[in-house]
């Protein structure tokens, strides 16, 4: 594969990874990506006029993909333990490097109608490496009691023990469930959990991260699952789902389209991205110059 390409896909899944996942979520416009790439000095080299490639390809990050290839019976398996009879406030722990889809996971299970239905209170927040305790706590109770101006005003007046205490006073009252997602060190989940009580409800917290020590800890009788990497059948059927025009691929595209996919190690958003950059690109020609 050429430099661009091995430099986009690396710059995605490495440093990127977190808007990408996420932007499902916060419908990150694709102006606003643009504007954070050109933010970030190391790509100026590749010139301007390879950001909007970047966006484009952003729209074949689809976690119904994702589901489907691989996944499946993970979410069954999460499911059941999100809904089992288990009264204990438990915490769920996805864990994996970047580019695994935690996040498209988390997010299914968070959607997923039984879910919805199963919890009179849900909330989903984003920790990532730079956090802070006080605005998590406030878009947990925003989430759950909404924003209006009265209870944005209150909010902002409290310190982060009534923040805390406002909190534990909501979740008591419900079933809840409550993703808190790429949490990356112990200290930031230490942090949070006090805030979420245990009634014997049968309360859930779902967290996501990368860190395998993170997830073991993040409770000592909880249930851990590890991402793993998808398999060659698995990672050529994602990049043919996402790859555009898949039945104009002739025999010597395959092959070619076969050994970059192998590449891509199983990591579902290197095979995403790399069917996003093949899509347009036009015959094996181009192909070979990616």
């Amino acid at each position: 594969m050429s430099c661009v390409a091995v430099f986009v896909m690396h710059f995605l899944i490495d440093y990127l990874v977190c808007y990408i996942e996420k932007d499902v979520f916060v419908n990150i416009s694709n102006d606003a990506i643009i504007d954070r790439f050109q933010n970030i000095k190391s790509v100026d080299v590749y010139g301007p006029s390879i950001f909007k490639s970047w966006v484009r390809l952003f729209s074949y990050v689809d976690d119904q993909d994702y589901i489907f290839v691989g996944f499946q019976d993970v979410v069954e398996r999460l499911l059941a333990e999100l809904v089992k009879e288990e009264p204990r406030r438990t915490v769920i722990s996805i864990y994996g490097m970047g580019g695994l889809g935690k996040t498209t996971l988390a997010r299914n299970l968070y959607t997923n109608p039984n879910i919805v239905c199963s919890f009179s209170a849900r909330a989903w927040i984003c920790m990532s490496q730079e956090y802070n305790t006080m605005v998590l706590l406030r878009n947990i109770i925003k989430s759950i009691q909404g924003r209006t101006k009265e209870n944005l005003d209150l909010l902002e007046m409290m310190t982060e023990m009534d923040l805390e205490i406002h909190l534990r006073g909501i979740l008591k009252k419900n079933k809840y469930l409550v993703v808190v997602d790429d949490v990356w060190h112990r200290e930031a989940w230490e942090s949070l959990k006090r805030a979420f009580p245990d009634s014997k409800n049968g309360s859930r917290v779902i967290i996501t991260t990368h860190k395998e020590d993170v997830a073991e800890r993040a409770d000592n009788k909880g249930f851990v699952h590890r991402l793993r990497f998808l398999s060659q059948e698995e990672s050529w059927d994602l990049f043919c789902r996402k790859l555009l025009h898949v039945r104009a691929m002739v025999s010597t595209m395959e092959r070619l389209a076969k050994d970059m996919v192998n590449k891509c190690g199983g990591l579902p958003l290197a095979i995403v991205v790399l069917s996003g950059l093949l899509s347009h690109k036009k015959g094996l020609e181009e192909w070979k110059r990616v």
